[in-house]
């Protein structure tokens, strides 16, 4: 990753304070489900040094504590844009950046942003269906969380869908930890590596088909909730297991009060998964 890209970057974070880490659950909190996308990002942690920490969760402490947002002033930016572009809305700030240095730059307008390589790549469902999508690696993020995963462009003819490189890599040390201690295999471990991306592409195959349909819904919440549910029927249909599906959502569900649909969007630290584990696994 470019130093420079890397700078911009963290000049956009928000300051943060990890809460103490004493199991493997409390990264599912926010804060620690952003600090850890910094982790895994910031210091190029391999599946061996994430699965080993995640083993022993304590000492994710020390790890939180190495990428605590630090103050950058605006006087200290590269000079990529002037200074006042830094303080356009987040989308724009991304748009240009993308446009100055041909790297993928996606920015939001609660101002999250990302920045990463990209691999054109395709996902083969079982049931032999090819989707492209495109990896995202070696990134650099601003306010996101490890686990939103992937995400969707519509802005060319054809819409693109992204998986970020680094969530895949959490969400299969997180199963190898789990099975490790609960009922895995060597083989269901390889199932879920090779399954996993499979369930985040139908969610937004099945989020941008919603969108295109022009369907209407109370919040963003309902849209998730109707996309997930075409999601499930997507992956019956393509041959993808459900205990896929179902180890993916308990496994990145995060946490936090009770919420209704009818919030108009969802509290930090509790993600659409725990909506579904809550509703089709504990009803």
């Amino acid at each position: 990753m470019d130093k420079d890209l890397a700078q911009i970057v963290k000049f956009y974070r928000t300051p943060l304070r990890p809460l103490e880490v004493k199991e493997l659950d409390d990264i599912k909190r926010f804060p620690n489900d952003i600090l850890l996308s910094y982790v895994v990002g910031d210091l190029d942690l391999e599946r061996v040094e994430l699965t080993k920490v995640f083993t022993d969760p304590s000492a994710l402490n020390e790890w939180f504590a190495a990428v605590i947002p630090q103050l950058i002033l605006p006087k200290d930016l590269p000079s990529i844009l002037p200074q006042e572009q830094y303080r356009m809305p987040m989308p724009d700030t991304a748009g240009v950046l993308r446009l100055k240095t041909k790297q993928f730059c996606h920015g939001t307008r609660s101002g999250a942003l990302i920045v990463a390589d990209q691999e054109k790549k395709e996902y083969v469902f079982p049931s032999g269906k090819g989707v492209p999508y495109v990896l995202l690696k070696n990134e650099r993020v601003a306010d996101i969380s490890i686990f939103d995963c992937a995400l969707a462009e519509t802005g060319n003819e054809t819409p693109t869908i992204y998986l970020r490189e680094a969530s895949l890599l959490v969400m299969r040390v997180l199963f190898d930890v789990w099975a490790g201690h609960a009922v895995g295999s060597k083989k269901e471990s390889e199932e879920f590596e090779r399954c996993v991306p499979g369930v985040l592409i139908a969610h937004e195959l099945a989020e941008l088909a919603n969108v295109e349909a022009g369907k209407s819904y109370a919040s963003r919440l309902e849209l998730e909730l109707d996309s997930e549910r075409c999601s499930k029927q997507l992956l019956v249909e393509q041959g993808v297991p459900l205990r896929v599906y179902a180890a993916y959502h308990t496994l990145r569900a995060g946490f936090h009060e009770e919420i209704s649909e009818k919030n108009i969007s969802l509290p930090r630290g509790k993600n659409i998964s725990r909506v579904v584990v809550e509703r089709e696994f504990n009803p």
